[in-house]
Order: structure tokens, then C-alpha cells, then sequence
């Protein structure tokens, strides 16, 4: 099926990369993955997880991931999951990509 006919699905992919300075082990990095993860999980019933940088203490690497019948859908979940890390974190963004497959 062609995923842009009518009733095709796409995947949205999001990845964040994040600079937590005040993080002061992995134990604190951590602490800030969980919680933003569960959080995105369950206000965007999205797939989530740490996907980079596991060593880096003050950096974090998150991806997530939707099945969506169409761009502006995956558009729309993109940019809510991007105001949502923003809003949800004292880390900075540092690095965003996206993808639509």
C-alpha cells in the first residue's frame, strides 16, 4: 500500500537531544529520562525510549515514534512532542530531528 493513498499509515519519528548541565551522575540522568519517557508514553501513546549518549551524564538522547494515517498528523504529533519536551524538562534542547517514514 502506498502511504500516501487514502487509509495508508506513516511512522512519525522524533529524536531529542538534550543538555542537562546540572546533571551530576547517570543516577540524576536518569531520574530525568524515566520521567519524561513515562510521561510522553502515556499524555501521547507514543513509543519512547533513551536511544543514544547512555555514558554521556549531561547529555540524553530520547526518540519517539507514532503510527499516523497521514503528514499533517505526524506534523502535528511532532510539534506537540517537541512543546512537551520543552515544557516538561529543565534540560535544553540541543539537537531535534524528525522524520516521517
Amino acid at each position: 500500500m502506498d502511504m500516501n493513498e487514502p487509509g495508508g499509515i506513516m511512522i512519525a519519528v522524533i529524536t531529542f537531544r538534550l543538555r542537562a548541565v546540572w546533571a551530576r551522575s547517570l543516577k540524576d540522568k536518569r531520574m530525568i529520562v524515566s520521567s519524561l519517557l513515562t510521561r510522553m508514553r502515556d499524555k501521547f501513546r507514543v513509543s519512547a525510549a533513551e536511544t543514544g549518549s547512555q555514558d554521556a551524564h549531561q547529555v540524553i538522547e530520547i526518540s519517539a515514534a507514532a503510527i499516523v494515517p497521514n503528514r499533517a498528523m505526524a506534523d502535528s504529533v511532532m510539534d506537540s512532542l517537541s512543546r512537551f519536551a520543552e515544557e516538561n524538562t529543565d534540560a535544553a534542547i540541543i539537537d531535534e530531528i524528525r522524520e516521517i517514514r
